[in-house]
């Protein structure tokens, strides 16, 4: 097997999930290598600013409450990198206008974009579901690319193009503005040591990776963050994907389930993009427009690193309040696996827009195995 971020050592039969006793230990010592490749940061130019025929105003969509989410911190910065590039001309402001319909009910941010309820937002397109399942695989596809290979194909394969079209045709506009590592597989109450072990858990699991998990036998509950530990602990949910180790420790997760598994199969890597409405975006002049695609460049590199680099202290105090930190056993991804391959051919079956996205993806993928595979120590 190949080793892991936090490194394991097969050595238990029937590909049980290792104990504390072999991951904990690891997880009191410091990374002996720097995070390798690191980018520079981006110095992006000061402009002067013509505030009558190139300024913009774009309201958005306000940052959650609890703080707590994994996208808020590049979110804000991306913000930020944006009004610094334009030197003040393009500026994104959160606004607290709740998204809701007359019934109450939520509105997504896509369609809140789309009927001029907000003007942008930094957000992953797996929220566009509702206009297509393609856009799922964009944001988080299970066991899809990681940063580096979904990089690779978003810039140099044919993924930007595909991203910009599909959101052209519903007068939207997108771009890649952040990409963060990849999650875990999730917190579970019990052990996992085969496949009969998640069969008929309650997960809270959501998007592609929800078909995927009900084909194992998983019943797939729909959870806000802040629901989780009390449905933990009133026995109503048994399993639960959130995040990266870094936000999930921040959401007490520990105080309900105490087992944390790897790999997270369902989210590889997170994209999140600069959305807006098509026309807003070709008004701007091709100078600010060269601005914001840096900014966005920058920041998908500094989340890229960022990411990477703190999981390792979240993963150590995660093990110091007494979490079991392990893998799924090979059986488990493997069915995991396959019941996705599944998903993907029916929708491929009945979205051409998600066979055409799932086509690239695949060959590219395919061409990028021989590379990966020759280039890897």
């Amino acid at each position: 097997m190949r080793n892991t971020i936090i490194g394991l050592f097969i050595g238990v039969s029937f590909g049980i999930v290792l104990g504390a006793s072999v991951i904990a230990p690891r997880l009191t010592v410091q990374p002996q290598n720097p995070i390798d490749g690191a980018i520079a940061s981006v110095q992006l130019p000061e402009t002067p600013v013509n505030p009558t025929t190139e300024s913009a105003f774009w309201r958005a969509p306000a940052f959650p409450d609890n703080g707590t989410a994994s996208d808020a911190s590049l979110i804000a910065r991306a913000y930020e990198n944006i009004g610094t590039a334009t030197g003040g001309a393009v500026w994104i402001e959160p606004t607290r206008r709740e998204l809701a319909d007359e019934t109450g009910d939520h509105e997504s941010i896509y369609s809140a974009i789309i009927n001029g309820e907000i003007d942008a937002a930094i957000i992953d397109p797996g929220e566009g579901v509702e206009l297509s399942t393609a856009f799922d695989l964009f944001g988080s596809a299970p066991f899809g690319p990681r940063p580096r290979e979904l990089m690779a194909w978003l810039y140099a394969g044919g993924g930007n193009a595909l991203l910009s079209d599909i959101h052209a045709q519903h007068g939207l506009f997108a771009m890649p503005c952040a990409i963060t590592a990849t999650a875990a597989a999730g917190w579970f109450r019990e052990s996992v040591g085969s496949v009969d072990d998640v069969r008929g858990l309650r997960m809270r699991i959501q998007g592609l990776a929800a078909e995927a998990a009900r084909k194992v036998g998983i019943e797939a509950v729909d959870l806000r963050d802040e629901q989780l530990v009390a449905a933990f602990r009133t026995g109503h949910l048994d399993a639960a994907e959130v995040s990266l180790p870094s936000v999930d420790r921040k959401l007490s997760l520990h105080e309900g389930a105490t087992h944390y598994l790897f790999p997270g199969w369902h989210e590889p890597a997170t994209l999140m993009v600069l959305l807006t409405r098509i026309g807003d975006w070709q008004s701007l002049t091709e100078a600010r427009k060269r601005q914001i695609e840096m900014a966005c460049g920058d920041n998908v590199r500094h989340g890229i690193a960022e990411t990477e680099a703190a999981q390792f202290d979240a993963l150590k105090d995660l093990a110091g309040l007494g979490v079991e930190v392990g893998r799924l056993p090979d059986d488990v991804v493997h069915a995991f696996s396959a019941a996705w391959l599944t998903v993907a051919e029916e929708q491929a079956e009945q979205d051409e827009t998600f066979a055409a996205v799932w086509q690239s993806l695949s060959a590219f993928r395919e061409d990028y195995a021989i590379w990966n595979e020759i280039s890897s120590f």
